[in-house]
């Protein structure tokens, strides 16, 4: 989790599921940045062809500029040139 608690919540996984489907993340109440924000509403698009892509993800301001949070993460993954792919590098 990246501020503590799940931007959506629900009594079963089905209302959960609905509710990712329908609704956009609660970020009320909680202290996290504005590329953060960014980053999680983008991850969590319903529409795949509007969905952050992986080339997007490592170019994203919380990914490089932030780099604490993914230390570790970004430095393991190289993106496959003009493919929306990764390949993980051990």
């Amino acid at each position: 989790m990246l501020y503590g608690k799940y931007p959506f919540t629900g009594f079963s996984d089905f209302e959960i599921l609905k509710r990712i489907k329908s609704t956009k993340a609660d970020f009320s109440g909680v202290n996290i940045s504005a590329n953060a924000k960014n980053f999680i509403e983008r991850c969590l698009t319903i529409d795949p062809v509007q969905r952050i892509s992986w080339a997007e993800v490592y170019t994203h301001p919380l990914i490089k500029e932030e780099q604490k949070i993914a230390y570790g993460f970004a430095s393991k993954i190289k993106i496959a040139e003009n493919q929306d792919v990764y390949k993980q590098q051990f």
